[in-house]
C-alpha cells in the first residue's frame, strides 16, 4: 500500500509569502452576533445560584474539605 506524502503547508505558505502571493483576509463577524440585550435582575441571581448549587453538588471537588 504506498501512501502519499503529506504537502508541507509550512514552507508553501512561506514561499508564497515571500513571492508576496498571499492577500491578508479579513472575516466581519458582526452579522453574526446579535447586540446584547439588558438581562434581568432574576434571571442573574438564578444563573449565580445554579452555579454554586453545581459547584458545592454531590460530583464537584469544591464541597469536600480536609
Amino acid at each position: 500500500m504506498n501512501r502519499r506524502r503529506s504537502r508541507d503547508f509550512g514552507a508553501l505558505t512561506e514561499a508564497q509569502i515571500r513571492a508576496n502571493r498571499i492577500e491578508p483576509r479579513r472575516v466581519d463577524a458582526s452579522g453574526l452576533l446579535r447586540p446584547a440585550e439588558p438581562k434581568r435582575m432574576v434571571d442573574l441571581l438564578d444563573a449565580i445560584q445554579q452555579v454554586e448549587e453545581a459547584a458545592k453538588g454531590e460530583r464537584s471537588f469544591l464541597h469536600r474539605r480536609g
